[in-house]
C-alpha cells in the first residue's frame, strides 16, 4: 500500500480543517530540492518545476513525439509547431521556442498535452495574441492522441535557461536539449513522492462531493415541495430554493479556488505546474473523481464559461 493511502487511513476521521493543520508541518519542514541554488528557510514552502507529477513512469518516451532514441523530435511534429505558431506569430518576434512539460521525459499519459512555450519581444505581444492563442491551443496533433498547447512568454533582457525543470527542456528551433530528460532511475512513485500532497487533495476533493450532494439534495427537495400542497407552509418552497442558491454558491466557489490554485501554480515559471497541493489537487478533481461528480464539474465549468462570455459582452456593449 502506498504511503499516500497508508496516511488517509488513519486521518480519514479527522475534520478537513484539522487534518490540514497537521499535514502542514509536513509541508514547512521538508528538506530543500537539490541543485536550485536557493537557501529555502521553514517559513517558505519549497516548489520544483514539474509536469505530469502523477502519472506513472514509462519504459521510453513518447513514440508519437520523439525518434526512436528519443534524442530528437520527429519531423513532422516539429512541423506542426511551427506551422502553428507562426500562423500567428511574427517570425522576426520570435525569440525562443522550447518543449516542456511530461512528454520531455518518462512520466506521462498516452494523451498527455504536448506544451511549448514561446518567448516574443516585444512583451506586448503576449497580451495582442492571447485570444488567437488560445482558439488554436487544445487541437489534436494529426496523427497523435496528444494536444498541441502554446504559452507565450515576454521576453526580459534574456531568455529563459529553465535551470529548475523537472523533466527536459527542448529546443524546437535549434533541435536540441536545452536540459536533458531525467534519467529513469531518478524517478519515484508519484504516491510515495506526494503523499501528503496527495492525502490533502483527496481531502479537498471528498468536500467537493458533500457540496455536490447537498446541492442535489436540495434540488430533489424543490422539486418534491412543487409537486406538493404547498397551503400548508407556503414558506418551505422558497426556502429551500435559496438553499439550491446557496449550495450552488458554495460549488462555485470550489471551482473558483481550484482554478485560481492552478493558476497560481503555473504563475511560478513558464507554463509548469509545480509541485504543491493546489495543482495536485485539481488534477486529483479533474481525473479521479467518480464519473458522476466529474460530468457535474464539467456542467459548473460550463456555467462559469457562459458566465464570464456574458460578462464579457455586457461590459462591451456599454
Amino acid at each position: 500500500m502506498d504511503k499516500a493511502t497508508q496516511v488517509y487511513k488513519k486521518i480519514n476521521h479527522i475534520p478537513t480543517g484539522r487534518a490540514i493543520s497537521m499535514l502542514t508541518h509536513e509541508f514547512m519542514n521538508r528538506k530543500p530540492i537539490k541543485g536550485l541554488g536557493i537557501t529555502y528557510t521553514k517559513e517558505r514552502i519549497p516548489f520544483e518545476k514539474v509536469g505530469g507529477i502523477l502519472d506513472a513512469k514509462r519504459d521510453k518516451m513518447a513514440p508519437a513525439i520523439w525518434s526512436k532514441n528519443g534524442k530528437r523530435l520527429k519531423p513532422n511534429i516539429k512541423k506542426h509547431i511551427m506551422t502553428t505558431i507562426l500562423s500567428y506569430t511574427p517570425k522576426k518576434a520570435i525569440k525562443q521556442v522550447v518543449l516542456i512539460g511530461s512528454l520531455t521525459g518518462l512520466q506521462y499519459k498516452d494523451d498527455s498535452d504536448l506544451d511549448v512555450n514561446v518567448v516574443v519581444d516585444p512583451p506586448e505581444l503576449v497580451k495582442e495574441l492571447w485570444e488567437i492563442r488560445r482558439s488554436k491551443n487544445e487541437k489534436i496533433i494529426p496523427g497523435t492522441s496528444h494536444k498541441f498547447n502554446v504559452f507565450l512568454v515576454g521576453f526580459e533582457e534574456e531568455v529563459p535557461i529553465y535551470q529548475d525543470s523537472h523533466f527536459g527542456v527542448y529546443d524546437v528551433v535549434n533541435d536540441g536539449w536545452i536540459v536533458d530528460p531525467p534519467p529513469p532511475s531518478s524517478y519515484r512513485k508519484p504516491k510515495d513522492k506526494f503523499w501528503a500532497e496527495l492525502v490533502t487533495a483527496r481531502m479537498h476533493a471528498n468536500e467537493f462531493i458533500r457540496k455536490v450532494d447537498n446541492f442535489e439534495r436540495s434540488k430533489r427537495e424543490v422539486k418534491k415541495l412543487k409537486k406538493s400542497d404547498r397551503m400548508c407552509v407556503p414558506w418551505k418552497l422558497p426556502t429551500a430554493q435559496e438553499r439550491v442558491v446557496k449550495d450552488l454558491k458554495e460549488l462555485m466557489t470550489f471551482l473558483n479556488e481550484l482554478n485560481m490554485g492552478r493558476k497560481f501554480a503555473y504563475r511560478w515559471g513558464w507554463g509548469i505546474p509545480r509541485v504543491g497541493y493546489r495543482n495536485i489537487l485539481y488534477k486529483f478533481v479533474h481525473k479521479w473523481l467518480p464519473k458522476k461528480y466529474q460530468a457535474i464539474l464539467e456542467e459548473l465549468e460550463e456555467l462559469k464559461q457562459k458566465s464570464n462570455e456574458e460578462n464579457a459582452s455586457n461590459s462591451g456593449n456599454k
